[in-house]
This record gives C-alpha cells, structure tokens and sequence, in this order.
C-alpha cells in the first residue's frame, strides 16, 4: 500500500499536458489509464483512542455547558428556583 516516489521525477512538458484528459464519467486520465487521485487516511489504534476520547470530552463539555446554561436562564425568568445558585429575590417596594 506504500508506494514510494521515483527515485528520479521528470517534469511535465506542455506537450506532456495532451496526454491528459477528462472520461464521461469526470475522471482525470494519462494515456487513458485512470489518475488516482485520491489517497485514504489510515490511523493507528492510539490515533483513533485519542480521537475518540477527544471527541468524547467535547461532547460532554458543550453537554454540561447548555444544561448550567439553561438552568441559569431557567432562573433568571423565575421559571424555576430549585437549583439556582442566587435564589430570586422579590424587588422592594
């Protein structure tokens, strides 16, 4: 799956450019064999488990912060008092 580079690359010339073209199927080609143009990322297991847990703590955190968020709105329009940190206070007249 490793393929290396040529050990000595040429460059393109623009006579080199016609042999490049464009199938139906909107494919680039050099002399009609198909360009892999494409490359898949593969991870090693500890790449995956950080990504995972990383992903998993950033879930949880935007979690925590819209429930804290919600119960602070929650307080502040007196729809509720339980659980709020500084209880509403009835304004003196």
């Amino acid at each position: 799956m490793d393929e290396k580079p040529p050990s000595n690359p040429t460059s393109i010339s623009w006579n080199d450019l016609g042999r490049f073209s464009v199938g139906p199927d909107q494919r680039l080609y050099w002399d009609g064999a198909p360009v892999k143009t494409e490359q898949r990322l593969t991870l090693t297991f500890l790449q995956k488990l950080i990504a995972f847990v990383t992903a998993a703590v950033v879930i949880l955190g935007g979690a925590t912060q819209c429930v804290n968020t919600t119960i602070d709105v929650g307080c502040r329009l007196h729809w509720w008092k339980t659980g709020c940190v500084n209880q509403p206070t009835e304004a003196k007249r």
